[in-house]
């Protein structure tokens, strides 16, 4: 059984406050039913393109692999243009990880195994077919049950198809890399800033030999 590091890692920053950091969306509680918590997200005023309802259907396509949060089956399109997503017990993101470890909060053996079930969930994610084109350690969350670590894919509104073209509006209001060696890229890049900036030059080191054992080119 692994230990719950989640109140090191997010101490006393409620829900609220960490759901304000999204992007691609803005997000909310929105209430308990169905015996869970859920977060509304509507597309941020001013974004380039609507992108909740083209989540929801990624979504919902994602929904028996493990990989993404449960979303419920109502369409934005008829709850006006509002989506909800399960929240996930003990959630916090690859990047509060990240700088837990840097800050001394949890041991480099933690983000071992987290960084260990993101590959995981990355290459599946990939295997499947798709391309994230985000993927930044902001948009992986994870999550702690009593047992276990849990690895959840988040903000998939850029996601494509590899074998696809990439859909005109997205294209034209985003670069795309829309390729499964960049999401790697660009996660890789995420981490490794964090380490850059900080004061601790031994722990920058360790992170930056962890990222580069585990995180593929």
């Amino acid at each position: 059984m692994s230990i719950n590091y989640y109140h090191q890692v997010c101490g006393t920053e409620t829900t609220t406050t960490r759901l304000a950091r999204g992007g691609c969306g803005t997000l909310t509680m929105a209430g308990h039913w169905a015996g869970y918590n859920w977060i509304s997200k509507v597309d941020q005023s001013g974004c380039a393109m609507p992108l909740v309802q083209r989540e929801w259907e990624i979504l919902k396509e994602l929904q028996n692999t493990g990989l993404v949060p449960v979303v419920s089956p109502v369409s934005p399109h008829i709850n006006g243009s509002i989506m909800h997503i399960q929240c996930i017990d003990n959630a916090a993101s690859l990047l509060d990880y990240t700088q837990a470890y840097l800050n001394g909060l949890i041991p480099i053996g933690v983000l071992r195994d987290i960084l260990t079930l993101v590959v995981t969930a990355v290459t599946t994610f990939h295997s499947l077919g798709w391309v994230h084109n985000d993927l930044h350690n902001g948009n992986i969350v994870v999550g702690h049950n009593q047992y276990t670590w849990e690895v959840y894919i988040i903000d998939v509104a850029m996601a494509t198809r590899a074998e696809e073209e990439v859909p005109e509006a997205l294209a034209e209001a985003f670069s795309i890399p829309h390729l499964p060696s960049e999401d790697w890229y660009f996660l890789k890049w995420s981490i490794m800033a964090e380490a850059e900036e900080y004061e601790d030059a031994d722990k920058g080191r360790e992170l930056q030999d962890l990222v580069d054992e585990l995180i593929p080119e």
